[in-house]
């Protein structure tokens, strides 16, 4: 019989029984997230020089694993989509995406302007730099990422482009990774930045 201060086993579920749903358990949930939460937190102060010295954080991973054909409701309206493929120790597709309104903040201070007042609306000039800023982030990550795991992980460039809704996204087929993160850059932006990848990007 178990004794006063044993562990009590969650109601309704044998912890042997496997993923929930078919997806990914949520332990390996958490260890993706501790990893790349990790690692990111990490790139971030190393980017401050592209912001003109502002502080840049990314913290606060929240952690969801979805069927690709279900995220594109997740992004009404237009936002910037940013690719980079991983290959080698971790592997798959990269999306990072930044409302527009920051991402046209993001590129304002890249291009010298301290205020970081967001664009009407984002030119070629302004997508360029938000794609420098993305390869920047997502090649640190990578870095970090073999670090942390063991091995070389190789990278594609980054594309940049602007959509007018979530259907418009390139995401990886079939179930993928969705980690939202707190992005804040100092007296300019306190909002939201979205990473998502192949559910398979485990080494």
């Amino acid at each position: 019989a178990p004794k006063p201060g044993d562990p009590v086993p969650a109601p309704g579920r044998d912890p042997a029984a496997g993923p929930v749903g078919g997806g990914m358990a949520s332990q390996e949930t958490g260890a993706i997230r501790d990893v790349i939460s990790s690692a990111m937190s990490a790139v971030a102060p190393s980017l401050g020089g592209y912001l003109g010295g502002k502080n840049l954080t990314i913290g606060n991973a929240v952690v969801e694993i979805k069927q690709a054909n279900m995220i594109a409701g997740d992004f009404p309206g237009q936002y910037c989509h940013v690719s980079m493929d991983y290959s080698g120790a971790v592997s798959g597709k990269n999306i990072i995406v930044f409302n527009k309104a920051d991402a046209g903040s993001l590129s304002s201070l890249m291009m010298g302007d301290e205020s970081g007042a967001a664009p009407a609306d984002l030119s070629d000039a302004h997508i360029s730099t938000i794609q420098e800023f993305t390869n920047q982030l997502l090649s640190s990550l990578a870095t970090q990422l073999a670090n942390r795991l063991g091995g070389g992980i190789n990278t594609t460039p980054a594309i940049a482009n602007v959509v007018n809704s979530g259907s418009e996204m390139m995401f990886p087929a079939g179930e993928v990774v969705k980690i939202t993160y707190d992005f804040v850059i100092d007296g300019v932006i306190n909002s939201k930045l979205f990473h998502i990848f192949d559910a398979g990007i485990k080494n």
